[in-house]
């Protein structure tokens, strides 16, 4: 079992390079309403903290973070995932469109040379059946 560490956060593009390729992604999806402070946001990034909730039509939510864990029953074998990134849009009432990776993964053992590739893409869908 390693230890971890984790960060979370949260962007609206807005008026930006990442603004327009998120609107060519969207393509007929109406841009998203403004963020008010009382607005609850719920993080589902696989294998950290997965709700059953789907965000609402029109939105854009970008979770992002790291991953370091260090597994001592194998010699100090250290993993780093960064950046783990979901994306998810909300396609309709109750259906979202999810893409996400890890980004970079290096794993090595202490004081040895490690190595290091980019994940996959996930690419998906999440819905919610009952209110």
């Amino acid at each position: 079992m390693g230890c971890g560490a984790h960060g979370r956060f949260r962007r609206v593009a807005s008026g930006s390079v990442t603004g327009l390729v998120l609107a060519g992604l969207l393509g007929g999806v109406p841009a998203s309403r403004g963020l008010a402070a009382e607005d609850p946001i719920a993080t589902d990034r696989p294998d950290q903290t997965e709700s059953p909730n789907v965000i609402e039509r029109g939105r854009v939510q970008i979770e992002g973070g790291f991953l370091f864990a260090r597994d001592t029953r194998e010699g100090n074998v250290n993993t780093l995932k960064v950046p783990q990134a979901l994306l998810r849009i909300g396609l309709l009432r109750n259906v979202e469109l999810r893409i996400g990776g890890d980004g970079f993964v290096y794993q090595g053992r202490s004081g040895e040379k490690g190595s290091g590739n980019g994940s996959d893409i996930t690419l998906g869908t999440k819905f919610r059946l009952t209110d």
